[in-house]
């Protein structure tokens, strides 16, 4: 389905980023304790961005935060250098009355990688 091609793609991203920052890169999930430094990634990649932006994705979550869908690559000394947030959403298909139909979808957020 949707979300599992976007995880092939996120394992692309590491591939990628594995070759770049050679075997010293980490690549795994967010933890929540390190929810500032992942803001500051992000704004530093987007500078016109306010970090309340990207704050504003998490805390309008439908189910809350997952951490298990914010894919990091982090660098020992350097921190976060890549991130992907992936989604998975119900897309309603139809008029807006009674006929709609419900359909999974996935989408990626906050595609980001200092240069």
């Amino acid at each position: 389905g949707p979300a599992a091609t976007l995880l092939c793609a996120c394992r692309v991203l590491h591939a990628i980023l594995r070759r770049r920052c050679g075997p010293t890169v980490c690549l795994r999930y967010l933890k929540e304790c390190e929810l500032a430094a992942w803001v500051q990634h992000v704004t530093n990649c987007f500078p016109t961005t306010p970090a309340n932006y990207f704050t504003s994705h998490l805390s309008c979550e439908p189910n809350g935060v997952d951490f298990d869908s914010i894919h990091i690559a982090d660098v020992p000394g350097e921190g976060i250098v890549s991130t992907v947030r992936v989604l998975q959403r119900e897309v309603y298909l139809g008029r807006g009355d009674a006929d709609n139909q419900v359909a999974n979808a996935g989408g990626i957020a906050e595609v980001s990688t200092l240069p």
